[in-house]
């Protein structure tokens, strides 16, 4: 009977062994294909983590030693993707032709953005907010590219591209105007040198989740820049976790649900669209901006494919930039480049602590 307790003991660890080798392999997989597998592949860290302590309970139980060599053998896969999650960088001291940050800033807080100009400028909070705007100065970079951009140029607080005209003289915004007080929002370029040409790559139904570039002329050379802000998932205000009821907890789980599933397949039709754009240009190109998805996801590995990713070639630690209500502990802000580049930094901005998101700025260099 011990035997027989023994065997089948081993016989799901084996099963176990299998389905982690199966949520490693799903980042691989097309949302557009199974979108289950995105799902399964955002549990790819807490996987690993369960991985290690059933590892090192093994060597405590008896178990067959062909059952702990295949239960470390399906411990490999995480391997692809710890560079990418984790990270540490002997940055050398070598020559930066440029510095580029990327930052989402949520609107700069703005709650009263549909309301007209004079109650805008009269909110209580509308002083934090200017603060807010004036941080960006702080930042050492030579281009900026924000998304959740906000900007309103009859407003005395959230003219944003005059606050920052002095010190980013070339400006591009890709915005809509959805506002009888004027307003507009989406993403901006704002550059310490020359643009030369501009456009739009995708743009949502919603406004504000768009991809734009800026080719910017450094010297004699030409820098590609891509803002990119992929499809939002929309559910920082369903949070079950938060909620009083049973019935009211469910009906938020089901919008997370929603949310998540349908908002995966419309960021990987833009990503697709960014990608191919990105990979034509003859240029020193930069991708930046907010991809609302993790270091193990399709869309990701999509990218590290063909674009180097700077967090895991010249970051340190984690590289957290997300600290959301329901989501939080992640690096959904990225910065990729291709191989007519060379990326020296990549830093968290750790102190800026006004939007849910924090800034990284890249150094590079020129090849």
């Amino acid at each position: 009977m011990t035997f027989i307790k023994n065997q089948i003991k081993e016989i799901v660890l084996i099963i176990l062994a299998a389905i982690c080798i199966i949520i490693y392999f799903s980042s691989i997989i097309s949302p557009k294909t199974l979108w289950i597998a995105s799902f399964a592949a955002f549990s790819i860290p807490l996987i690993f983590v369960l991985q290690i302590i059933i590892f090192v309970g093994l060597f405590f139980l008896k178990f067959s030693k062909s059952t702990k060599l295949i239960w470390g053998i399906c411990m490999l896969p995480f391997l692809y993707f710890l560079p990418h999650i984790f990270t540490f960088s002997i940055n050398e001291e070598q020559e930066t032709d440029f510095t580029l940050a990327s930052y989402n800033v949520g609107h700069f807080n703005n709650k009263e953005s549909s309301k007209s100009v004079k109650e805008m400028d009269a909110a209580d909070d509308v002083n934090d907010n200017l603060e807010f705007i004036l941080q960006l100065l702080n930042l050492d970079a030579n281009i900026l590219c924000i998304q959740e951009f906000y900007q309103c140029e009859k407003s005395n607080y959230y003219n944003v591209g005059k606050i920052l005209k002095e010190k980013y003289p070339y400006q591009f915004f890709a915005v809509d105007t959805i506002r009888k007080n004027g307003s507009v929002h989406g993403v901006a370029i704002f550059s310490q040198f020359p643009i030369k040409n501009t456009g739009t790559i995708f743009e949502s139904k919603n406004h504000f989740n768009r991809g734009s570039f800026a080719d910017v002329i450094i010297g004699e050379k030409v820098v590609r820049v891509i803002n990119v802000h992929l499809q939002s998932n929309q559910i920082k205000h369903f949070n079950p976790i938060h909620d009083h009821s049973v019935t009211q907890a469910e009906k938020d789980a089901k919008t997370v649900f929603y949310h998540l599933k349908n908002n995966l397949l419309l960021r990987e039709n833009q990503a697709e669209q960014t990608l191919d754009f990105a990979t034509q240009s003859s240029f020193p190109t930069i991708v930046a901006g907010d991809f609302n998805e993790t270091a193990y996801g399709y869309i990701y590995n999509s990218f590290r494919k063909k674009l180097n990713n700077a967090f895991a070639d010249a970051g340190n630690g984690f590289g957290i930039t997300y600290q959301g209500k329901t989501l939080f502990f992640l690096r959904i802000d990225q910065e990729f480049y291709n191989d007519k580049l060379h990326c020296g930094t990549l830093t968290v901005e750790n102190n800026f602590k006004s939007s849910d998101h924090m800034p990284i700025i890249g150094s590079y260099s020129f090849k």
